[in-house]
């Protein structure tokens, strides 16, 4: 199978429309189709450096390499993927095959404050802890020479996004509602409802019978505390399933659209930052899990694909 074919074939596994055109035009000696507003240079990059943001192609969806047009950003990740090709990038010059890479390079170079503080030296704390969690890991193993059994004795041992991981039950000891998001982030991490995220995974399945993904596809065993907690696995699974992956891919489409706001009540998940792919999963998995505690009629119309 020639390359064209190729890419056609992962697309289709992955529900999504391509052409062959995007093939022949990623050989194309073209302009780029973005000017830069600096030349940095990646090894110059600091903190505080102003500028870095994404930088926007054609469309805020197309590829910056080849212009190629895509409906989603999961679409566009998929078309870098299968290119080769390092479709978005910051406006500083650098490039990325992955929008969760760019964002993550965008908010490492701003101004927010890091996260991660040394606790065994006072040039990485306050303002300037470090703002990812592998490079705290990196300063202890290269500059203080720490083994990976004492780095895990120092290093944060609470993830920081555990806190957005809440039940959507009403009534449940381990619901929280909008008074819960509106409180700080220290407090919020005080508060959370669980410590870890495989306490959240035995919750969703042996007290409600849920998870975030169960098989969309009617009739199929793969539902309620038997589907799947990640996007990927039910993917996979649906590869099985006649046009399982492109009812899945559709349905993310149609909520991303949506600003990931419930039709019903107006909810949405309001901790997410739906700029990043697997950022998008985390919201589609929230959307999943608020249909399934509330609006039930809605997520088994949405939801289910009848063959």
């Amino acid at each position: 199978m020639n390359e064209a074919g190729l890419a056609n074939a992962l697309f289709a596994q992955l529900g999504l429309n391509h052409s062959s055109s995007a093939t022949e035009t990623s050989s194309d000696s073209r302009e780029p189709s973005i000017h830069f507003e600096r030349n940095l240079d990646p090894e110059d990059h600091k903190q505080d450096e102003p500028g870095h943001r994404p930088a926007q192609a054609v469309t805020s969806l197309s590829c910056v390499v080849c212009n190629e047009s895509c409906s989603w950003k999961s679409e566009l990740d998929a078309h870098c993927l299968i290119e080769k090709h390092k479709g978005v990038a910051c406006s500083c010059g650098k490039g990325f095959s992955r929008h969760d890479a760019l964002l993550r390079h965008c908010d490492s170079l701003g101004k927010k404050a890091g996260k991660f503080p040394c606790s065994l030296c006072k040039r990485h704390r306050g303002k300037q802890s470090f703002r990812r969690q592998d490079h705290l890991t990196q300063h202890l193993r290269e500059y203080h020479g720490l083994t990976s059994e004492k780095i895990k004795n120092i290093r944060p041992k609470f993830h920081p996004h555990l806190f957005r991981l809440v039940c959507h039950h009403p009534g449940c000891e381990f619901h929280r509602g909008q008074e819960y998001s509106n409180l700080s982030y220290q407090e919020q991490v005080r508060q959370r409802p669980f410590n870890s995220r495989s306490d959240y995974t035995k919750h969703l399945k042996r007290v409600h019978n849920e998870t975030p993904f169960p098989c969309c596809v009617a009739g199929c065993e793969h539902i309620g505390a038997r589907g799947y907690m990640t996007e990927d696995g039910l993917r996979k699974h649906l590869a099985t399933h006649s046009g399982g992956v492109q009812h899945l891919t559709e349905l993310s489409g149609e909520l991303e659209e949506n600003d990931w706001t419930c039709l019903h009540c107006g909810w949405k998940p309001k901790h997410w930052d739906h700029r990043m792919s697997w950022h998008i999963s985390e919201n589609l998995s929230e959307c999943s899990l608020h249909m399934q505690a509330l609006h039930q009629d809605e997520f088994s119309t949405r939801w289910t694909l009848v063959l």
